[in-house]
């Protein structure tokens, strides 16, 4: 056997081509013959589309596990829709109403209910069929409306169109009827939860009017507040005070000066002086409780020690107060009234009048009294009261918003199932139906002559390696030399033809091979027109099917496939 030279050279390797040029031609051929025939009787496939808009609406409700009815969010009802749309009740009801199974519909208040006839063997057939031909893609999403496509894959034209546009009507009518259905139970569900909620609030709300019915001015006051009425409290005290100890020290005088007149006493004196308070003292007093109410309020609420400047400040100004109220006497004279007659009755009854004086502002300041002591206790209990006043309210504000949230809900359900039943929300829209698909889907015409022409070049070139490998035929010199080692080769002598040999070689190259070629082109020919018909013009295909030799010899074959290839 030959050596290979495994650095064989391009003109080498176009030298065996040339050499095997005939068997790469015939295997080239048989392959795309046997290729353009075998696509003949593959099955083809039709495809058609159907497109709807789906309403993602958040009250579309569904069943729960508990036998209650949910709201449905958007992903569940993604989640959802494949299965109602590709189901088996929904394609059985489908393969029904077409007639690709025998059996009966009967219209129920919960939906279709269909019972098929035909054997479980020829139901899973058909079922299972037209489910593996179904496919259900999501075109576009949003929160309100998703863009479906629903697309269906069979061997018939008919039924790849009718069956995907028969599924859409199918879901269509009733997931209307089904959502009008669970909408109603929706809604008596959300009713019962509202009004619940709002009878817990109500409760709660009778409980905080008797909590700040029990403790007025409190639940509703805040600590500075209550602060600030206590430290009033404390200056009216002193205030009422003041206004006491002045007017026992005139019910003393004036008691002084009933006792002399009553003695007969000669004075100097004026016999009735009239008093009367510092209308000045009143007004630096006011002032100065005004700034101790002041001081008071910023070293308890607002933690200011002496060392602030506000505090240094405020300490100086009632300094200066407290000193002015000291050197500011505490009554001035109005009126003196000199002689004795009628003194005594005259005295009685200033006297009479200071005691009662002193007796309403006994009252006054024990009222003051009590109401600061008042005011402590409820400091007292402040906390506790107000801790769980604050509870119940943060209680009734969750129930309040719980109330408002299954409110809502209650409502926009409402609204929806009177749309749903006044047939003005479609929860589904076709938008576009399918058509009949005039050209198959599969197999794609590009991709048949693709495998055709490439499968034939690699089969041609595979069966001359092989053959070539396989060949022991010296061909060249070298090829001897290598073969026979030690033998000169002196030269090489052309082949000798005899007459018969050189007949039969002109027959050969000159009249059976183009002939075979001829037919090999003209046979490749019609079946790639063939195919191309039957891919690309299915009507042509069956005059050409019908009548191929009439077709083909009314134009040229080679243009006209070019032309419907393109």
């Amino acid at each position: 056997m030959p050596e290979q030279n495994d650095k064989a050279t391009f003109r080498d390797k176009m030298r065996v081509f040339f050499r095997w040029r005939n068997l790469f031609l015939l295997s080239a051929a048989a392959l795309a013959i046997g290729l353009l025939v075998i696509a003949h009787f593959v099955p083809v496939k039709f495809t058609a589309v159907t497109k709807f808009q789906s309403r993602v609406d958040s009250v579309t409700p569904i069943r729960g596990m508990d036998n209650v009815s949910v709201l449905e969010t958007h992903e569940q009802l993604r989640q959802t829709l494949r299965q109602r749309l590709t189901g088996r009740q929904a394609v059985a009801y489908v393969a029904v109403e077409l007639g690709l199974l025998n059996g009966s519909i009967e219209q129920t208040p919960e939906g279709p209910v269909v019972t098929l006839t035909d054997s479980p063997q020829r139901q899973q057939s058909v079922i299972g069929t037209i489910q593996g031909g179904l496919d259900v893609r999501w075109d576009s999403q949003s929160k309100e409306v998703d863009l479906v496509s629903l697309t269906f894959t069979s061997g018939d034209a008919t039924d790849a169109y009718a069956i995907p546009n028969a599924l859409v009507a199918y879901y269509i009518q009733n997931v209307g009827s089904e959502i009008s259905l669970q909408l109603k139970k929706s809604y008596g569900f959300l009713a019962e939860r509202a009004a619940h909620y709002r009878k817990l609030a109500q409760e709660l709300t009778d409980q905080k009017i008797l909590m700040e019915t029990e403790n007025v001015g409190l639940m509703e006051g805040q600590q500075m507040d209550i602060v600030r009425r206590q430290m009033q409290g404390k200056v009216d005290r002193d205030a009422v005070a003041r206004l006491l100890h002045i007017a026992k020290q005139k019910v003393a005088r004036l008691e002084a000066m009933r006792d002399a007149v009553d003695s007969g006493a000669e004075m100097d004196d004026p016999s009735q002086v009239i008093w009367a308070p510092n209308p000045e003292l009143e007004r630096l007093g006011q002032e100065l409780r005004e700034y101790k109410t002041e001081l008071d309020l910023a070293m308890t609420l607002q933690n200011m020690t002496r060392e602030h400047p506000a505090i240094k400040t405020l300490l100086a100004r009632i300094a200066i107060m407290e000193e002015r109220i000291r050197n500011t006497p505490e009554r001035i004279i109005v009126q003196e009234v000199y002689g004795t007659g009628g003194a005594a009755e005259t005295w009685v009854a200033e006297l009479a009048a200071a005691q009662s004086e002193v007796e309403i502002l006994t009252a006054e300041l024990d009222r003051v009294e009590s109401q600061i002591l008042g005011y402590e206790k409820m400091m007292t209990s402040y906390e506790g009261d107000r801790q769980k006043y604050s509870a119940l309210l943060a209680r009734l504000a969750d129930l309040e918003s719980k109330t408002a949230m299954w409110e809502d809900r209650r409502r926009r359900v409402d609204m929806a199932l009177e749309a749903e039943e006044a047939d003005l929300r479609m929860q589904v829209q076709q938008v576009e139906p399918a058509e009949r698909p005039i050209l198959p889907s599969f197999p794609a015409l590009n991709q048949v002559l693709a495998v055709t022409f490439l499968g034939a070049l690699a089969f041609g070139g595979l069966m001359v390696f092989f053959f070539n490998s396989k060949d022991r035929t010296i061909a060249t010199g070298e090829q001897a030399a290598q073969v026979f080692e030690g033998v000169p080769v002196v030269g090489t002598i052309g082949q000798i033809s005899t007459t018969g040999s050189r007949s039969r070689s002109f027959l050969c190259n000159w009249v059976l091979s183009p002939i075979l070629l001829a037919l090999i082109v003209v046979i490749v020919a019609v079946l790639t027109l063939s195919i191309t018909l039957k891919l690309r013009h299915p009507d042509e295909f069956k005059a050409f099917r019908e009548a191929p030799v009439s077709y083909v010899l009314e134009g040229d074959t080679a243009s006209k496939t070019a032309e419907l290839v393109q």
